[in-house]
């Protein structure tokens, strides 16, 4: 991903690398006995991907016979119930490009075409960002955020503003006919075109002590900002509603056992009722001897549901054996957690109480995953590069059909 160089994106990045290191310094002192419970590995069963996403000869190749190219394909991933979409941020020079794969009426999923930026600009880094909703696209690049709509199949430019950016993929999220960039409130108008309304949303910290905006995540007449930097990176999750024309701060949102440099709401997904957020601080340690192998190992989940109008903490899920920097995506009954290492689903099921998570699977220990995103009941894992292929691949499972075939 490609550094932020404009002046909304400045604002969080010295931050976010200074909570970084202080959070890794404390590996050392996670390792002490009474530093938590030690994350446990998981036993549930390996997932099997329905299909292997890649990019195309000429795209792999440029020059017949070399050797493949780093593209960091699927560094970056959007998904919907018929569409994923996969960046490939060092293509033609660093201008970068997007590939599109629709799924056909067979099931598999086909390269259909490509999404690219106008103008093209060499080190520009598109796609290496975005966001996916109801067939329109936010996709950042160094010198702004492009919008493009899909209009009979075809995707379309329809805006481009320049020198908008977040800091990162997290910190801008679209929800037609809304999109929210790092705490300011734009409308889509019906020719997809963003509009600014007027409206930011801030927090009480001062600039350049505060990450508000830098998470986020939208979902109908419902909107989360997270700040992960709150009472000494304990971190919070604000929950806003639209009413009247604004959208008017609910609730804030805390871990029920959060404690300083757990970074609550470094991740946020939304899904109706439902909601999970990450502490990537959360026990974390340099090494865990139950995790063999696998470094900086920690996190957790929080799962939020929407009781007639508040939301309320239901659980905790251990990231186990994952890597500390949590992703998390939730759609219907599936929820999965991880990135730069192994990835967990849980399904929500009655087996553990009314609409409670338990696991239900992991991804291959040999696939390295950079990004994940899921729809429905597709689950993309995104390597951005790899020892076997250096270009990367995107790999995406059915999870409806791995039910099926556990049952079975």
């Amino acid at each position: 991903m490609p550094k932020q160089t404009s002046a909304v994106g400045s604002v969080f990045v010295a931050p976010r690398i200074f909570r970084l290191a202080r959070t890794l310094g404390l590996a050392c002192a996670a390792l002490l006995p009474g530093a938590g419970a030690l994350a446990q590995p998981s036993t549930s069963p390996i997932l099997t991907p329905v299909q292997t996403l890649t990019p195309t000869e000429q795209e792999t190749y440029p020059t017949p016979g070399s050797y493949p190219f780093d593209l960091i394909f699927g560094g970056s991933l959007a998904v919907n119930d018929h569409t994923v979409l996969a960046s490939m941020s060092r293509y033609n020079n660093e201008t970068g490009r997007i590939a599109v794969f629709d799924k056909g009426p067979n099931g598999q999923w086909v390269r259909t075409g490509s999404i690219d930026p106008t103008p093209q600009i060499e080190y520009d880094y598109f796609g290496g960002m975005w966001k996916l909703d109801h067939d329109y696209l936010m996709a950042g690049a160094g010198t702004g955020t492009f919008i493009f709509h899909r209009v009979d199949g075809t995707w379309v430019q329809t805006d481009k503003l320049n020198g908008v950016l977040a800091w990162s993929d997290e910190g801008q999220t679209i929800d037609p006919p809304w999109a929210f960039v790092v705490g300011d409130v734009y409308r889509i108008t019906s020719e997809g075109q963003m509009v600014k309304t007027g409206q930011t949303l801030s927090d009480s910290l001062p600039p350049g002590l505060t990450s508000f905006g830098g998470t986020v995540a939208a979902d109908g007449d419902t909107l989360a900002i997270a700040d992960v930097s709150y009472n000494n990176d304990q971190g919070t999750v604000f929950v806003y509603t639209h009413e009247h024309g604004q959208w008017v701060q609910k609730q804030q949102l805390f871990a029920a056992d959060g404690v300083s440099l757990d970074v609550f709401g470094n991740g946020i997904a939304l899904s109706g009722d439902l909601m999970a957020i990450t502490a990537s601080g959360r026990n974390l340690r340099y090494e865990d001897p139950n995790c063999p192998g696998t470094y900086y190992t920690g996190g957790s989940a929080y799962v939020f549901k929407r009781i007639e109008g508040v939301w309320k903490q239901q659980e905790e899920l251990n990231a186990q054996c994952v890597s500390y920097g949590v992703q998390v995506d939730i759609s219907r009954e599936w929820l999965a957690l991880g990135t730069g290492g192994q990835g967990i689903v849980f399904h929500r099921t009655e087996e553990k109480g009314p609409n409670m998570f338990v696991p239900f699977g992991q991804t291959d220990p040999a696939i390295i995953g950079l990004t994940m995103k899921m729809s429905g009941h597709t689950l993309a894992i995104g390597t951005g590069a790899d020892e076997e292929f250096p270009p990367g691949s995107v790999y995406v499972y059915d999870l409806e059909a791995q039910e099926k075939d556990k049952d079975h």
